[in-house]
């Protein structure tokens, strides 16, 4: 009997288990690439839970009623920041205050929020008029929340903790000191890894250190969505210069999803949001913001992509010298190459802007 069909099965199975074998490893890297971001974010929630909660004037996990009210349903990181990761926090009173007529509502209601504030007695608990809205527990909510570009809601790993606090109020005459006794808390706080916070972590420490910052980046869905292909920028063309998504190889004309960008609020400046540009060259905003420090300044482009394409790319953050900032238009696109080494910044140079580019992967 030939030995050859026994050779061709065990040649197929040799081939089968080196299959299975790469798919293993391919399965493992995945899962532990997928672990050490879990990891790192998990990481960051207690990291930030421990700024947060060391914050107080007066001591560790009391947060003052008036620096919450302050921040309250903004986009700030107040308190503490991670530069990678972007989180929001709701702090909620625990129990609700008993009463049993409106005047023992007052002081609560007032230590809450102001003494504007109005009050009343209902089923024996009091409630707080806040926002228009009558609240039981008061509560209080901050920080970055990943938005949605257009009808595309943007999405990101993320990681989350719950911890016990307590709210007061300082007293008006003798600084350091409560005007009340402090009242139960609680801190839910989850931590964002998108796009939006990798970039403006680029930024603010490629302006701050005065060195170029990189890292791969690999395009999220919602990017890829939104544009057709993958793509982002630093500002908006004007309006005679809009570049539409991508597909394939070729520029989409027209379209509605023209210029995906990156930059400064204009109603509030210390807000980078994703904007876009429409193919009549309105400026559209998106709902994906995050505080950046006004003080520092992210490149204003003539054009709208920083790369084309769904292969993953090296991002970098680029420190540009004052003397150089809006000296010449560039060029249209924003391949790092194309950066003259004299007009990156140094460690005795001052830093008039951060620009973002991109390089193949080696």
């Amino acid at each position: 009997m030939s030995l050859l069909p026994f050779q061709s099965i065990f040649t197929l199975l040799r081939l089968l288990a080196v299959t299975l074998l790469v798919i293993a490893v391919f399965w493992l890297f995945v899962q532990s690439k997928a672990e050490l971001k879990l990891n790192e974010l998990e990481l960051a929630v207690s990291d930030l839970a421990e700024d947060l909660s060391t914050h107080g004037t007066v001591r560790n996990a009391v947060f003052d009623a008036e620096e919450l009210n302050a921040v309250d349903n903004t986009i700030q990181e107040p308190f503490a920041r991670h530069c990678s990761f972007g989180y929001d926090a709701k702090i909620e009173v625990q129990k609700k205050q008993q009463c049993s007529d409106d005047n023992q509502c007052q002081s609560y209601c007032n230590l809450i929020y102001d003494s504007s504030t109005e009050y009343r007695c209902n089923d024996n608990v009091c409630e707080c008029k806040n926002d228009d809205k009558w609240t039981k527990k008061p509560s209080w909510s901050f920080g970055y929340s990943p938005g949605k570009l257009q009808n595309i809601q943007v999405e990101g790993p993320s990681a989350d903790g719950k911890y016990p606090i307590a709210v007061f109020k300082p007293h008006p005459l003798r600084s350091g000191d409560y005007d009340n006794d402090a009242i139960p808390a609680t801190l839910v706080l989850r931590v964002h890894d998108t796009w939006l916070t990798r970039a403006t972590c680029m930024i603010e420490n490629a302006y701050k250190s005065k060195q170029i910052q990189e890292e791969i980046f690999d395009c999220p869905d919602y990017l890829s969505e939104f544009y057709g292909g993958c793509g982002g920028a630093l500002e908006a063309p004007g309006s005679d210069q809009v570049w539409c998504s991508y597909s394939g190889t070729q520029y989409m004309t027209p379209s509605g999803r023209c210029g995906l960008t990156i930059k400064r609020n204009s109603t509030n400046p210390d807000d980078a949001c994703i904007f876009y540009k429409n193919i009549r060259g309105e400026e559209k905003y998106t709902t994906e913001c995050r505080t950046l420090d006004a003080n520092i300044e992210f490149y204003k482009a003539y054009n709208s992509m920083i790369y084309l394409g769904n292969e993953a790319k090296i991002i970098k953050a680029v420190p540009i010298k004052s003397a150089y900032v809006n000296s010449q238009q560039d060029p249209i696109n924003f391949r790092c190459d194309n950066i003259p080494a004299n007009q990156i910044a140094g460690e005795n140079d001052d830093v008039g802007t951060v620009r973002l580019c991109f390089e193949d992967i080696p």
